[in-house]
């Protein structure tokens, strides 16, 4: 997912799309009658009006946001099928692929580096790759990350069990004013001038882990981490905890596959799920909190919210139905069922109105 400009791009399992507003519109990604569609994997921005797009299975796409001109670029069909992530640097595409990477000049069309080992070690499945400085591109495997200088063509290899031991495995990068590398069990964060690197584990219980699919970080700082559902880097509690607002959107079954997240120019926050597609949160999301019975809305247009004090469920508000009585958490908005009360079933606003009265009395006795 991209966001440029006033629309957002998203390569989705059934095609390339454009949103602008509240419109969308799918682009064709043009093949030739004997190739059969690939897996859409990755997007990359290039110079401000091109995005590039990884179609793995057929090859990489350039599309012009201005004109609306989509070409398949001309890499040599051996690696071409087996592009799976992409990046942009100063003309050049940078491609991790199953088997090894490459780098493709944009302006010449053509192919200026293959590497397919390092330390005479062959590549097997770099999954993801971003870039930290102008010059050096970070690939990852499963058990090491590849440091490349574009421009000297050195390698540095680190291997996660030395340098990152509190993971298993890399399976998202991300480059912002530090380079992220995340994997099952949490996130490090990484000084990319001095190499020190924080530690950031998920909070869970012991054992569990998490798929993490994507890093993002905010224009105001925030750290976002989809693994599973949504999650954030507190920097407080030095984890990586679940929001504690917008429930029950946020913590939900129904978005527990989140695969990618992004911003807005305004703000908002971007955020695509599996089960839900693409939800929009506002900048004054955190202050936002939905009536709900654990993972269900709360719909009920005759509800009624009664404010008790101490003598009455511990200063809990209560909220009346016609048959049923809940106790109201103001922090997460979930509701709790209550039985120990004994108010006749009725219209919810004569029950509050009996409640009142009931109080009333409380506090009469409690006076005399």
């Amino acid at each position: 997912m991209k966001v440029v400009g006033s629309s957002t791009f998203i390569a989705a399992e059934n095609g390339f799309y454009k949103i602008t507003g509240a419109n969308s519109e799918i682009i064709p990604l043009q093949v030739t009658p004997d190739v059969k569609r690939g897996i859409l994997s990755d997007l990359a921005l290039g110079n401000d009006h091109t995005l590039y797009i990884s179609e793995f299975g057929v090859g990489i796409y350039s599309y012009d946001i201005r004109t609306g001109e989509v070409a398949l670029l001309n890499i040599p069909s051996g690696l071409a099928v087996d592009s799976w992530r992409i990046a942009y640097s100063k003309g050049k595409l940078f491609v991790a692929a199953l088997s090894g990477y490459f780098s493709f000049d944009i302006a010449s069309k053509k192919v200026s580096r293959e590497v397919f080992s390092s330390e005479n070690k062959a590549f097997q499945k770099l999954y993801e790759v971003t870039q930290t400085t102008e010059d050096i591109v970070v690939f990852s495997e499963q058990d090491r990350l590849i440091f490349h200088n574009s421009q000297t063509g050195l390698f540095e290899t680190r291997w996660i069990e030395t340098s990152y031991p509190d993971l298993s495995s890399v399976t998202a990068l991300y480059s912002h004013t530090h380079l992220y590398i995340g994997g099952p069990e949490g996130v490090y964060v990484e000084d990319i001038q001095s190499k020190t690197s924080l530690f950031y584990p998920f909070e869970h219980t012991p054992n569990e882990e998490h798929l993490l699919r994507s890093i993002f970080v905010q224009q105001n700082g925030e750290v976002w981490i989809a693994a599973d559902g949504l999650h954030f880097l507190s920097h407080e509690k030095q984890i990586i905890v679940k929001p504690d607002y917008l429930m029950p959107v946020l913590s939900s079954y129904a978005i527990n596959t989140v695969t990618d997240i992004d911003e807005t120019a305004s703000g908002e926050l971007l955020v695509a799920s599996t089960q839900q597609g693409l939800l929009v949160l506002p900048p004054a999301y955190e202050g936002i909190q939905f009536l709900h019975i654990e993972d269900s809305y709360f719909h009920n247009s005759r509800a009624n919210v009664f404010q008790s004090v101490e003598k009455v469920n511990e200063n809990r508000p209560l909220l009346f139905t016609t048959n049923d009585e809940y106790l109201l958490n103001t922090a997460s908005g979930e509701l709790t069922k209550t039985e120990n009360l004994t108010i006749p079933t009725g219209p919810p606003a004569q029950r509050k109105c009996w409640m009142l009265l009931h109080q009333l009395s409380i506090d009469r006795k409690i006076q005399d």
